[in-house]
């Protein structure tokens, strides 16, 4: 192609892409979005449940650790059914972790991509959950010992009650320690 040829559909077009005042083009305004209709929940099939929200995740998770005030093993129908609500990317082990003074832990967020911190935490060592933290839930666990964190302010971390003090006190700093870095 030469050039020549080309400068009498330039100028129009330059023209048009600046509207009829020479000015930027501005962006498109997008027609307005129709309001959203709610359609009804799906009804489960036969023999199954619907599943939980968040809210009613955590709570789950929570009343199952509740029940075990001393610790739940995690290889016990309970155990694996709290796990089950951990997807296995979402659980480290300490060969992962530098300095984890536990043998894993899970985290749980309500809202998966999100920048806030995970809703539910489990400290996992010796096949029990012994640990938990929890986010805005200033009484964490039922019947564990629970002290709120340091940092993030909004966290409470609890421990079965057969966690040693030094335990206690080794994995809290460790927790704390994670959230501020």
């Amino acid at each position: 192609m030469r050039w020549p040829t080309l400068a009498p559909l330039i100028g129009p077009l330059a023209l048009m892409a600046c509207g009829e005042t020479g000015d930027r083009p501005q962006a498109p305004v997008e027609p307005p979005q129709a309001p959203a209709v709610a359609r009804p929940a799906a009804a489960p099939a036969a023999g199954t449940e619907a599943a939980p929200d968040a809210d009613g995740v955590r709570a789950e998770i929570l009343s199952v650790l509740a029940a075990h005030p001393a610790g739940l093993e995690a290889d016990t129908a309970q155990g694996r059914a709290v796990l089950a609500r951990f997807r296995p990317a979402d659980c480290l082990g300490s060969e992962e972790m530098d300095g984890m003074p536990f043998e894993r832990m899970c985290a749980w967020w309500s809202q998966p991509g999100a920048d806030r911190g995970s809703d539910v935490s489990l400290i996992i060592d010796d096949g029990m959950i012994l640990g938990a933290v929890v986010r805005e839930q200033p009484d964490g666990v039922e019947g564990w010992d629970c002290q709120p964190a340091a940092a993030p302010p909004d966290y409470t971390i609890c421990m079965a009650t057969r966690v040693s003090s030094a335990q206690s006190v080794a994995w809290t700093g460790y927790w704390n320690d994670l959230a501020r870095s």
